[in-house]
């Protein structure tokens, strides 16, 4: 009789907020969006409060993220065969798992074994396979609600994931620091986002087909082909970032700032200038073009990350500011990127999410290890090898003038 009841209250309730079916699905997916991403950016702050080693950690995320989320090319070859939904709320489930990290570092002596960083490696495969299985799928969606403004659909999606990057650090830090390490209990926020995806996410699939999986392939590649240049720059503009996020907590300690900004607040104040920007420029994008907003982001960008990286000192302000400037001019880049790839590739616009997201970050994945590598056994400076790691994105900028010329973008 009470499940009779809540069963026919609950339209009632969607009734009287008059939602739409097409908003429905597009709050049930950018919130799960927002805490899938939470989710995806919780290692470089546990590596820091867990002490684990650098070289070994970023060899650990390396292996677990190109195995993972390579994967989201064939996750989005499938939600193009009909089945949007099923992905998205599989994905959702799994995607939180990494918060099991922490019961693990109340064990020093285990986490230290190889058996403790096997069992480290296990979660972030999970989660990472999650977080594949669900973003290819969920772009779609929300840029299918509105294929007239597909980039500002596209943005707003980023921009609800910025929000889970951008505050995971503080949100998985406080949740460890103030119970000891129990951030289980995080759980259970993601089961009340997945019981709403379940009640509300109803996005249009695309009519059921069977996946010939050998003429996929030779579908996929030709796919492939027709989005590689920018591809290319997605890839080297994310390495420098990936480097960036994964260096931040130690780069801002030695920036001499206080342990809030350590513990997640520059990570909050850098997603939160990508969450400033993105819906703006998807919406200039779509009224004036991409071309030039592109050029231009990638542009400042380089100079912000240098500034940030090697400025000698910088007070409390500067370094706000910096931060805050280089996420607004790096956030458009990556939302407009997609879209571009959703435009050329519209009837295969999740194998086109998965390409420039999950091969893209796969491909940039490297980087953690390199940047950890170069500052714990190669002993250079933390300065000094995120000024390495800068480098890709200025060949990125390279390509990037070259299809502006061209005319391609």
């Amino acid at each position: 009789m009470l499940q009779s009841t809540a069963r026919s209250r609950w339209p009632s309730l969607a009734a009287r907020l008059r939602v739409s079916p097409g908003a429905r699905t597009l709050i049930s997916v950018a919130a799960a969006h927002c805490m899938i991403d939470c989710s995806a950016n919780v290692w470089p702050i546990f590596k820091k409060l867990a002490g684990l080693d650098l070289a070994a950690a970023g060899m650990l995320v390396t292996v677990t993220t190109i195995v993972s989320v390579g994967l989201q090319p064939l996750f989005g070859f499938w939600a193009d065969h009909g089945h949007r939904r099923r992905l998205i709320l599989v994905g959702a489930a799994i995607g939180p798992l990494i918060v099991l990290l922490g019961p693990i570092s109340r064990a020093p002596q285990f986490m230290h074994h190889w058996s403790g960083y096997a069992t480290m490696a296990l979660i972030l495969l999970a989660s990472g396979l999650g977080i594949s299985i669900f973003h290819p799928p969920a772009a779609s969606a929300v840029g299918d609600t509105s294929t007239k403004r597909r980039s500002t659909m596209v943005g707003l999606f980023v921009t609800t994931g910025m929000v889970g990057l951008g505050s995971s650090h503080l949100v998985f830090s406080t949740v460890y620091l103030r119970t000891s390490g129990h951030t289980e209990l995080l759980l259970i926020p993601a089961a009340l986002v997945i019981v709403l995806a379940i009640r509300w996410c109803r996005p249009v699939d695309p009519p059921p087909s069977a996946v010939d999986w050998r003429d996929g392939v030779r579908r996929f590649a030709g796919l492939f082909r027709v989005i590689l240049i920018p591809w290319l720059i997605q890839v080297l503009s994310t390495a420098s970032l990936v480097a960036l996020h994964f260096m931040l907590p130690e780069l801002t300690q030695a920036r001499g700032q206080s342990q809030w900004w350590v513990n997640g607040g520059a990570t909050l104040l850098l997603i939160g200038g990508n969450a400033a920007t993105v819906i703006p420029a998807g919406h200039l994008a779509d009224r004036r073009g991409r071309r030039h907003l592109l050029a231009g982001c990638l542009t400042l960008t380089i100079g912000l990350y240098y500034g940030l990286v090697l400025a000698p000192s910088l007070a409390t302000w500067q370094f706000a500011l910096l931060v805050f400037a280089l996420g607004a001019c790096v956030g458009p880049v990556n939302a407009l990127m997609v879209a571009y790839a959703q435009q050329r590739l519209p009837e295969n616009s999740s194998t086109a999410t998965g390409i420039m997201l999950g091969m893209a970050w796969a491909a940039a994945a490297p980087a953690t290890w390199i940047v950890g590598f170069l500052v714990q056994t190669a002993g250079l400076s933390l300065p000094t090898a995120l000024a390495w790691m800068g480098l890709p994105t200025c060949i990125g900028l390279c390509l990037m003038l070259l299809m502006v010329i061209r005319r391609d973008l």
